[in-house]
């Protein structure tokens, strides 16, 4: 090859390198600048209406009969607290509201995706929650909170933070085994249904930053959108069931034992001293444990709470007791020269009668013998029977009357406090 075809050949060859590295560079680079965000947010504008800060009051609608619609979700992040004495529950958490805005362009042409406008620039329903108990004011307005618009959809999104105390009326009748419902009712002020509605996104709440609560736990959430008096509302339902351990531990295993050692009172020696102390100590921890559960409870309650029902029934029992208590130690300490009346006597040897029969009851053996052990038995038959005539010939006395009604009540009471803990607990248990 010659020298001047090797220089063609060069020549060539890097002709073709440079065509092709102006081909593969000479396409349109579309990329967006920092400028162009700069820009779109400044001049986002409103078609045939002027500048947005100017009129962000009006909906952001092409055709004003039509309704405007703002899809809302609730995401729970805490209950804060539930208050049964006051009635209310504290819950924080956030609203992701959705509304497509077809009105509003930009004069950038070079941006058409999404980003975060200033709040005074756009339109943004005016929400209240209807039960708040804190404050009455449009949620996220007083924040401030940026709004996110996607040019080219046209759709706003706002998520602004909650944190609210509603009125919720409590049901504690199987406290603390009791389920809340509470409701959390939120309307578009100052616009009818026809113009601005809100629909729930989903039928239920969202839990994406929920912080677990250790005194309830959530068993079913709900959404529902309802109109009143032209007014569109959502109601957020909530239902909590109490965590009981706490309550169990602190406050039904005390009333329940403490039950069972105020039955003790009547077991406690008489010459001791200490039988009314003991009953007048119980008694009185009985009310301190009323205390205690009623300041848990509202001091209005429909229905009240078997459990307060429970606690003032062992109270009862308990000042019942201490009474009976005071009475046997009377009845001990009689002078020893009064005498027992005939019909205490009587209703004594009775007892004395029936409880000596059902001991010496006895089954007859298969096999007897007749010899000289039928002389033992006729002896010990007399014997027997000399000792039961003895028996009821002993003077009753006011020790043995109130030691026989110590056992009597001892039985009864524990009885009755074992029958009402059935009645009352059970019930609360098994809810």
């Amino acid at each position: 090859m010659s020298v001047n075809e090797k220089m063609f050949s060069v020549k060539l060859r890097s002709l073709f390198i440079c065509f092709y590295f102006i081909l593969e560079f000479s396409g349109c680079v579309n990329a967006v600048t920092f400028d162009d965000v700069k820009e779109a947010n400044l001049q986002v504008v409103a078609e045939d209406i002027g500048t947005i800060n100017d009129n962000n009051n009006l909906r952001p609608i092409s055709d004003s009969d039509l309704t405007l619609s703002v899809n809302v979700a609730w995401n729970l992040v805490s209950i804060n607290d539930f208050d049964e004495a006051n009635g209310y529950i504290e819950v924080s958490g956030y609203l992701k509201l959705e509304w497509v805005a077809d009105i509003y362009t930009s004069n950038t042409k070079n941006y058409d995706g999404s980003d975060t406008i200033k709040y005074d620039l756009m339109w943004k329903p005016p929400i209240m929650i209807l039960n708040s108990l804190s404050y009455f004011e449009e949620i996220g307005h007083a924040a401030k909170t940026r709004i996110r618009f996607h040019y080219k959809k046209k759709t706003c999104t706002w998520m602004p933070w909650v944190t609210t105390r509603v009125g919720c009326s409590p049901d504690v009748k199987f406290y603390p085994f009791d389920t809340q419902k509470c409701v959390i009712k939120l309307a578009i002020w100052g616009y009818p249904s026809n113009e601005v509605n809100i629909t729930p996104s989903i039928n239920h709440w969202t839990f994406k930053q929920f912080d677990e609560n250790g005194e309830w736990e959530i068993r079913e959430t709900n959404v529902e959108s309802t109109v009143e008096d032209d007014v569109s509302m959502l109601s957020l339902g909530i239902k909590i069931k109490r965590r009981p351990m706490y309550y169990i531990i602190n406050i039904i295993t005390p009333v329940i034992i403490l039950g069972v050692l105020n039955s003790f009172a009547f077991i406690l020696p008489t010459e001791s001293g200490e039988r009314v102390g003991f009953a007048v100590t119980c008694y009185l921890s009985y009310v301190v444990l009323l205390n205690m559960i009623m300041g848990f409870l509202p001091s209005a309650a429909a229905p009240m709470s078997l459990l307060s029902y429970y606690t003032f029934i062992m109270m009862v029992f308990s000042g019942a007791m201490a009474v009976t208590t005071i009475l046997t130690v009377r009845i001990y300490h009689k002078d020893k020269s009064e005498k027992v009346p005939i019909i205490y006597q009587s209703l004594f040897s009775c007892i004395q009668s029936c409880k000596k029969a059902c001991k010496n009851t006895h089954t007859v053996e298969p096999f007897e013998t007749h010899s000289s052990e039928d002389d033992w038995s006729i002896s010990s038959n007399s014997d027997q029977g000399k000792e039961v005539n003895s028996d009821q010939g002993k003077k009753v006395t006011w020790p043995m009357i109130s030691g026989f009604l110590d056992w009597l009540f001892f039985f009864g009471f524990l009885g009755g406090q074992i029958f009402f803990s059935v009645g009352y607990l059970v019930p609360i248990f098994l809810k």
